[in-house]
Formats: structure tokens, C-alpha cells, sequence
């Protein structure tokens, strides 16, 4: 007669765990992907933030999905991408302690401190979320271009309470974790949900090898076509004698500062308060302009 209790001699079995699983090679193909990834996240963000951003890859494991939707906070946001040219698709997901300060620095304020905001984005917010998601993918498809070419596309983004599974929550995911800190304050993760399955039967072409001369080249082009565009502050000044702290105490109405200093001396052009070239005032028509004689000598 049965009685309800299991035999000492057989083995329990344990069918939440993916069986999924991915090879040892394509394990460290993943991580030369978001290696890489982190290396063109940081200066992306830095550029689109208008702060310093740092991204570290965390870990790179295996889940089942249902695991994986369990361990988001019950705020989060979860945007759904396409796959092309497969028909599979993926999850991204970052930690609302990073989602709400990039919003309000977007917003222009300073998100120097994280906030536990429990509540879903509003259409404004999301449509400047989707525009993060949008710099993140197309880092991502950068990273997957040279092992198996993939265009990464928004299909949805709804709160986690209202995420239709895309994929049977006993199904294995390759979960992608990367620290992303904006400050001593602001930090949390960016995670990625990678169908086992998909990555199982995707052929990758061999991983190219470039010298590290050719990544360091790659990667100061990079960073140069972020920051081209940037905002300088552009001042020209007559640098001439210093003058005491004593002397300018004892300076009433009236009084006048001898400089001592030819109208005609060098004028020095600063920018963002360093001095980087030398030239002269002149005349153009109306206006005054900076004649650049020369570079000044580096700091």
C-alpha cells in the first residue's frame, strides 16, 4: 500500500531548474559580448547624462524565467526586445533605484541621491526611459556585431505587474547583471534576460582578434564622437600681474590699480578655465574677434 512518503533510495528531482544549459564556449562568448558592453556603456551614459557613469559586469548565470521575474522589485519597469534576425525575444530590466535619478537628471535636476520611488513610470517619464533603453541597445548591438550580428528593438515596456511572460516561467534564461553607479548615492543594477534556448542553437562566427593597440584606437573614437558635440565655456583674458590679497583689501571707491601691462601683450584664450592658446584681439568690422597665434604649454 502506498503510503505517501518517498523510498530513502530515490532521487528527488528538482523541475524548476532550466535544463537549458549552455556550453562552457558559449558561456565565454557571453562574456566577451558584455565585457565589451561595459566598456561602450560607461562613456554613453557619461555623455547622455551629463555625468560620470560607470558599468560593471556583475555575474552572467542561469535561471529559470520565473526566478528571474521573482527577483525584480515589485516596481520595476521591464521592457520587452526583439530579437532580429531571430523570431525569440529578451527582457531588460534596470533597478528603479537608477531608473528615477536618470529621470530626474533628464529632467534637470541632479539625481545625486537614489530614491525608492514605489510606483509605475508616467508617459512622460517612460518616453525618456525608452530613450536610455534605445542608447543601452544600440551599445548592445555594437557588442553582438562581431560574434553573431543582432538588432536588439523595443516590443513593449510595461510595469513588472503588468509583464505578459514571453517566455514558460520554467524555461532557462541566461541572466546578464551589470553595476552601473552614477555617484556615491546612485547605483543599482541593469539586468538582461537571454533565452537559453536561443543562444543553444545560434551560431557564432569566431571571435575576431584585435591587437590592443587596435582596441585602444577604437575605443578613443568612441569616446571622441560622444563628447565632439559637447558644450565648452571659451574665455580670452590679459593675463598679467598678480596683485596681493593685501592690496585689494585696501582698495576704496576711487582708488586705481596700476596693472602695468601693454595693451599690446598676448591675450590667452581658456577653455573651461585652462589656458590653451595664445593670440591676440582684432577687429572685424564691429565686432572683436581671437586671432590664435599659438598653443600655450600644457599644464
Amino acid at each position: 500500500m502506498y503510503t505517501g512518503k518517498p523510498h530513502s533510495s530515490l532521487e528527488v528531482l528538482d523541475f524548476q531548474q532550466p535544463v537549458d544549459r549552455i556550453t562552457t564556449t558559449q558561456m565565454k562568448m557571453l562574456r566577451t559580448v558584455h565585457e565589451d558592453l561595459v566598456r561602450r556603456l560607461a562613456p554613453s551614459l557619461s555623455a547622455s547624462l551629463q555625468c560620470s557613469a560607470s558599468a560593471t559586469l556583475s555575474q552572467i548565470v542561469q535561471r529559470s524565467y520565473a526566478e528571474f521575474l521573482q527577483s525584480l522589485s515589485p516596481s520595476a519597469t521591464v521592457a520587452t526586445l526583439g530579437l532580429a534576425p531571430t523570431e525569440g525575444c529578451a527582457v531588460l530590466e534596470l533597478n528603479p533605484s537608477l531608473v528615477f535619478p536618470m529621470l530626474e537628471i533628464l529632467l534637470g535636476g541632479r539625481g545625486t541621491f537614489s530614491t525608492e520611488i514605489q510606483r509605475a513610470l508616467t508617459r512622460v517619464e517612460q518616453n525618456l526611459f525608452e530613450g536610455l533603453i534605445r542608447i543601452i541597445l544600440r551599445d548592445l548591438k555594437e557588442s553582438w556585431k562581431n560574434i553573431s550580428p543582432m538588432d536588439f528593438s523595443i516590443l513593449a515596456m510595461e510595469p513588472l505587474e503588468q509583464h505578459r511572460p514571453i517566455i514558460s516561467p520554467k524555461e532557462g534564461v541566461v541572466l546578464v547583471t551589470v553595476e552601473i553607479v552614477l555617484s556615491e548615492t546612485v547605483q543599482g543594477a541593469m539586468n538582461i534576460a537571454l533565452p537559453s534556448l536561443l543562444l543553444k542553437r545560434m551560431r557564432t562566427s569566431p571571435e575576431p582578434r584585435r591587437s590592443s593597440a587596435d582596441a585602444s584606437q577604437e575605443q578613443q573614437e568612441r569616446v571622441f564622437q560622444l563628447v565632439r558635440t559637447a558644450a565648452m565655456e571659451l574665455d580670452v583674458q590679459l593675463q598679467g600681474p598678480t596683485v596681493s590679497l593685501r592690496d585689494v583689501l585696501k582698495l576704496r571707491e576711487g582708488h586705481v590699480l596700476a596693472l602695468d601691462y601693454p595693451l599690446e601683450g598676448p591675450v590667452h584664450g581658456l577653455l573651461n578655465h585652462s589656458s590653451k592658446f595664445r593670440g591676440q584681439v582684432v577687429s572685424n568690422g564691429k565686432k572683436r574677434a581671437f586671432l590664435v597665434d599659438g598653443f600655450s604649454a600644457p599644464d
